[in-house]
């Protein structure tokens, strides 16, 4: 295989020699209330991972929260290692609050 840009062309390599092509994975799905955990002031969340990995392990989940009066969502937790989470932040009784993963 040779690549070609305005510059000329690369030195022949055979079709994929060893590379390894990495994708983004697909979204975490049937994001729900843990009520297990989930208090007056505070969620659980679970969650179970997408369809497709994307080619490797997925190895940490980032988790946004916004309140019902606020449309842009803020970032609670990173490096979240398992499909499982308990807010770190105290929630506001009354007010209603969306979450992603």
């Amino acid at each position: 295989m040779i690549s070609t840009n305005d510059y000329g062309s690369s030195e022949y390599s055979d079709v994929g020699n060893g590379a390894t092509i990495w994708v983004e994975p697909d979204p975490p799905q049937f994001l729900a209330n843990n009520a297990a955990v989930t208090s007056a002031i505070s969620i659980g969340l679970s969650w179970s991972e997408g369809v497709s990995n994307g080619g490797t392990e997925v190895i940490d989940y980032r988790i946004w929260y916004t309140s019902e009066s606020n449309a842009n969502f803020v970032e609670l937790d990173s490096g979240v290692l398992n499909e499982f989470y308990e807010t770190s932040i105290t929630l506001i009784p009354g007010q209603n609050y969306k979450f992603k993963v």
